[in-house]
């Protein structure tokens, strides 16, 4: 699909016109307004949410209900215009326009659309024949076009991230996600370092080493390294979660549960789409990103519960709970960042715990920090990025219940398990700046919702990079 601004294809498209409730256009240079006021008096159409009315009248329009003036926001902008796209997409337009009641919000509208453009349909044999080929905003004034450019990059770059989440774990095992990765650095200009088994034995990875065991697909431990900044020192770190799929181990989960394990590394998607966005909108700023890529599977190589662990840190880790495994990939990771790569400070993000969902559902992610600037920047970030985040509290109750009597560390401290998650993982963070993000209820959706899809949400890219962009 080709994103233009302020250009028209053929007399077949269709366009998007934004209504508020009971308020006719203030711009009726279409010449409909008689026709909005008729249908507002026989209540055939109102303007109110997610109303959707077809009118043809000289040309195609698709009227879209807003609802009050009073009560909109970007977050119900953005799902509403991407959930008239969507309408006028099954309609079978191949060309739809948009007119652009509010220039400011033609960055977020432009991203929005491409995200609701997007569906997993790569293993259909059978795919609709309703591909959308020209989106266009119809504006009057100047728009900043270097700022369209920079949210198509970073939309294009969240569907990469719901790509990988999205592809089944026979196919995007470790090492075929390292491969995509070596390709991502190649194309966008980040460098990509992967270490095998051999390498994260030699950095004495145990704890990763323990959930990788039963599988027989090789680890790999990517290393992102993006140089935006080359008069700065100062390097900021990401780790991201990067289990291809999670069986649980020994503590099996229920099949249910299962089903969606392969978007158990939308945590290194997250920092993968990152890196790219960063690249392609060449940010002046110094990251590292590290994934520790694996599976959690079950054979008589695997983990078990009652076991004791070391880990890069050297700090024992008393294993309650084999399908408490990210955490353990994590702090190997973590410990590895910031022993290695000198980063100013840190943050990781992960499908962790079902708690998490629990607490905030699936439309909120969990945040935990030990650092106020970075919690006031993220804040800031999700706003802009419209991804909602809440921070939770770390305790020193919480601290306590990750304690073991027979090592130093449990790697399930019970509930609150959000909290407890963060507590075991603080442990390794040393006194580097830190801020944990648990997507377990943001990563996915179980159906179609304005711009997320069904399946990967793509969550986290959007937030981290405008994390760093409040950041320089």
């Amino acid at each position: 699909m080709k994103v233009s601004i302020n250009e028209t294809y053929d007399s077949q498209h269709i366009i998007l016109l934004p209504v508020f409730e009971k308020e006719l256009l203030t711009d009726d240079s279409y010449g409909i307004n008689s026709e909005v006021k008729f249908l507002f008096e026989s209540r055939i159409f109102e303007g109110k949410k997610e109303q959707m009315h077809y009118l043809h009248s000289g040309q195609n329009f698709l009227l879209v209900g807003l609802g009050e003036k009073a009560k909109i926001n970007d977050q119900i902008l953005r799902n509403l215009i991407s959930e008239g796209f969507k309408y006028a997409k099954k309609m079978n337009f191949k060309n739809i326009s948009y007119h652009c009641i509010d220039l400011n919000k033609v960055t977020l509208i432009t991203e929005s659309i491409i995200l609701a453009n997007y569906q997993f349909d790569k293993y259909k044999t059978v795919k609709k024949d309703n591909e959308v080929e020209f989106f266009n905003i119809l504006k009057e004034g100047i728009v900043d076009q270097s700022r369209i450019s920079e949210h198509v990059a970073l939309a294009e770059a969240t569907l990469v991230a719901r790509v990988l989440s999205n592809e089944p774990a026979n196919i995007l095992t470790p090492k075929e996600l390292s491969a995509r990765v070596r390709l991502f650095g190649e194309e966008y200009g980040f460098e990509v370092e992967v270490l095998g088994k051999d390498g994260i034995e030699k950095e004495n990875m145990h704890a990763y080493l323990a959930v990788t065991a039963a599988s027989d697909e090789e680890p790999q431990f990517i290393i992102m390294r993006y140089k935006g900044n080359p008069d700065s020192k100062d390097i900021y770190g990401f780790v991201g979660k990067g289990l291809t799929y999670d069986s649980g181990g020994l503590s099996i989960k229920p099949t249910d549960s299962m089903l969606t394990m392969k978007d158990d590394m939308s945590g290194a998607s997250a920092v993968i789409g990152m890196m790219i966005a960063l690249s392609r909108n060449k940010v002046k700023i110094n990251v590292t990103s590290v994934v520790a890529a694996c599976e959690n599977l079950i054979s008589g190589k695997g983990y078990k519960p009652g076991d004791i662990i070391s880990s890069r840190a050297s700090k024992s880790i008393f294993i309650a709970n084999t399908d408490a495994e990210g955490r353990l990939t994590l702090v190997d990771a973590i410990d590895y960042i910031i022993d290695s790569e000198s980063i100013k400070e840190v943050v990781d993000i992960a499908t962790l715990t079902g708690a998490a969902v629990q607490a905030l559902g699936t439309t909120t992610t969990a945040m935990i920090s030990t650092d106020e600037s970075m919690k006031k920047r993220m804040f800031a970030a999700a706003e802009k990025a419209d991804e909602r985040i809440w921070e939770l509290p770390l305790f020193d109750d919480y601290r306590d219940l990750v304690k073991h009597h027979e090592a130093d560390l449990t790697n399930s401290g019970g509930k609150p398990g959000t909290m407890t998650a963060a507590a075991f993982i603080e442990n390794f963070v040393k006194d580097v700046p830190w801020v944990h993000l648990d997507i377990a209820g943001t990563s996915w959706i179980e159906k179609d919702k304005g711009y997320l899809s069904k399946g990967a949400t793509g969550v986290g890219v959007r937030l981290l990079y405008q994390f760093l962009k409040e950041t320089i």
